[in-house]
């Protein structure tokens, strides 16, 4: 018999034992067995017993049993002589009499769930004649009014790792800027909870010829209370299931197929990438004092310099380079000024904060610094007349083929998991994690912590300023426009007016909010060392799913490159040819006609700057 057809007694009486059998083929089909679900009702639906049956911990040959205990399980076991498992049970005193059905369901860990076929006893008399259900026969067994059993195949049940803690945390710790925008308006508008600390406070910050130095301070205060993590602060956005509403917390046990505690605590030792490095360097004072240490998963700074970079292609910068020239009489090219109607009044707040951004200029980074650490850290490069034609010292030639074979290897992996037939591979995975790992290691120096938090800062007050409502009167936009962020209706209008990229700005934003959490996930994971698993990159690629493929789709929005697509020519699959390993900035220049393919002279992926002969038009930049 097969493993889901039921051995039964002939006759089962009411308060009398009986034992239900289920036959298994050999010991390693019964090693696979994880659980076994065992429902027995009566045709009037008064009775009915579910029966979960799993393997006792450190005794296999055990059964245990939860569930209902309407029928009294006396025993269950594994006979590995007879190879078969055994269930002996007692049937209430109160069983009526007609027929009693008994079907269950058995989860292995290749196969998925099993179902079992029904099977009949009629309580007090003898069993009637088994019904045997072949698929052919689907149609004529309906004609008879009989029962047609059918198994399906379910996704196999996936283990937790420890390091999915730290996905939860940066999933959940990133900079959100609804959030900094509201805060900012009440700190500017004098609307703070009296129980904030740090920011300086006083009636009417916004027309105050100093409001833009009172934006920088809140800013900052902002992104350091974020990132220290006090639990008594106003900004706290610790990932804790006491802040966070149940519907939250079951989305991230349901993405890490986890049902206990995903809490990050500040008593949370260093994260083992760290502690690998410090022990490198024989430097033991991090590693046991915990409290002080600077590295702690709670005093991250989950900042990726990849988040500005898209940004800035997507006219952010250059949105309030056009404002500043304009609010300053400056006029930008020939022909007609397309922001000829910008006439920001005085009487209301937004014409102090320009003010001050102009004259903070000096103080800001500048293009070229912003432009230099991207090559250092990324490979990547902005393209445009104002960028300076400077070689960079160094540049991660290799991380744009690197990230972009990881999200291909993922996609593949996708795929292969939509069949509950295949146990996609996650070691392909692993290998490009480590690569990515490897190459963002590298990056991580010199301006590595103080520029990226810079220029998310100035960012995000370009954008605070882009989002107030006066700016909406003097560029206009569509009020249709579903964008989650208010600064976004304001650039696709500027770019609009220009003539700039159409691509809306929202694929952009994409890119640089999923992209940085891939970053951060690969940048503080601990993939290079012995103990990371295939196990661990497989779940990585489950719990990232959304994330990757909504940035491989605002990447082919972008660019016109589909970074999942099969390359079936091996000529273009050629690092030197392919498109899926060019910078972006030249891709999209090709996409709005600027520059021709095959007029690229001496160009490397991610390394060389074009001639400003190619660029007929300024793009992001200063």
């Amino acid at each position: 018999m097969a493993i889901n057809e039921l051995q039964l007694p002939d006759d089962i009486q009411p308060g009398g034992d009986f034992t239900i059998i289920i036959p298994v083929e050999n010991e390693n089909q019964y090693r696979q067995l994880s659980q076994i679900a065992i429902q027995i009702r009566d045709p009037k639906g008064s009775i009915e017993e579910n029966l979960v049956i799993r393997k006792k911990k450190g005794s296999p040959r055990e059964l245990e049993t939860s569930g209902e205990s309407i029928f009294n399980l006396s025993g269950a076991r594994y006979d590995p002589q007879d190879r078969q498992m055994v269930l002996q049970l007692t049937a209430p005193r109160t069983l009526p009499p007609g027929d009693l059905t008994i079907t269950g369901k058995l989860r292995t860990s290749l196969l998925g769930e099993i179902g079992m076929m029904p099977a009949f006893r009629k309580v007090g008399g003898e069993a009637p004649e088994p019904v045997v259900v072949h698929e052919e026969e689907d149609d004529e067994i309906f004609n008879y009014g009989r029962k047609v059993h059918r198994v399906s195949l379910s996704e196999p049940e996936r283990i937790p790792t420890e390091d999915q803690k730290l996905w939860v945390y940066i999933r959940n710790g990133t900079l959100d800027f609804n959030r900094y925008q509201k805060f900012i308006t009440d700190v500017m508008t004098d609307k703070l909870p009296d129980g904030s600390r740090g920011v300086q406070r006083g009636r009417s910050l916004l027309f105050r010829t100093d409001a833009y130095d009172f934006l920088k301070q809140a800013t900052d205060f902002f992104m350091t209370r974020h990132f220290v993590h006090d639990p008594d602060d106003l900004v706290d956005n610790r990932y804790d299931e006491s802040r966070v509403p149940a519907s939250l917390v079951a989305e991230e046990q349901r993405r890490t197929r986890r049902t206990d505690d995903l809490t990050v605590s500040p008593s949370q030792p260093i994260l083992p990438y760290f502690q690998q490095v410090l022990r490198r360097l024989g430097d033991q004072t991090f590693l046991n004092d915990h409290e002080n240490a600077p590295f702690r998963v709670p005093n991250l700074t989950l900042l990726e310099l990849l988040w500005s970079y898209w940004e800035e292609e997507g006219g952010l910068v250059q949105t309030m380079n056009a404002i500043s020239l304009r609010f300053q009489n400056v006029r930008a090219g020939n022909g007609h000024d397309p922001l000829a109607g910008l006439n920001i009044d005085p009487l209301r707040p937004l014409n102090n904060l320009i003010w001050g951004f102009i004259q903070d200029e000096r103080f800001r980074l500048s293009m070229a610094q912003r432009n230099f650490e991207y090559q250092y850290e990324y490979g990547l490069s902005l393209i445009g007349r104002a960028v300076p034609n400077m070689q960079a010292a160094e540049s991660r030639t290799q991380f744009i083929p690197a990230f972009h074979n990881l999200l291909k290897t993922a996609m593949d992996f996708y795929q292969q998991a939509n069949y509950t037939t295949v146990i996609p591979d996650g070691f392909p995975i692993l290998n490009h994690l480590r690569e990515v790992h490897l190459l963002l290691a590298e990056g991580a120096h010199n301006s590595f912590r103080d520029l990226p938090y810079t220029a998310r800062a100035e960012m995000l007050m370009q954008q605070w300023i882009l989002g107030r409502p006066e700016m909406r009167e003097f560029l206009g936009g569509r009020v249709m426009m579903p964008y989650t962020e208010d600064w976004m209706e304001r650039v696709d209008a500027m770019k609009a007016l220009q003539g700039w990229n159409p691509t809306n700005v929202t694929h952009f934003h994409s890119l640089a909010q999923f992209g940085e959490q891939l970053l951060l996930s690969i940048r503080y994971g601990n993939w290079n060392d012995t103990a990371a698993t295939a196990l661990s990159a497989a779940n990585w690629a489950h719990y990232w799913r959304e994330e990757i493929q909504r940035y491989v789709h605002a990447y082919k929005a972008v660019t016109a490159v589909d970074l999942g697509a099969d390359v079936t020519d091996a000529r273009i699959a050629l690092p030197q040819n392919a498109e899926r390993y060019q910078l972006p900035g030249v891709l999209i220049n090709q996409r709005l006609g600027l520059l021709p393919p095959g007029r690229q002279p001496g160009f490397q992926p991610g390394l060389n700057l074009l001639s400003r002969s190619h660029v007929r038009r300024e793009l992001p930049g200063e």
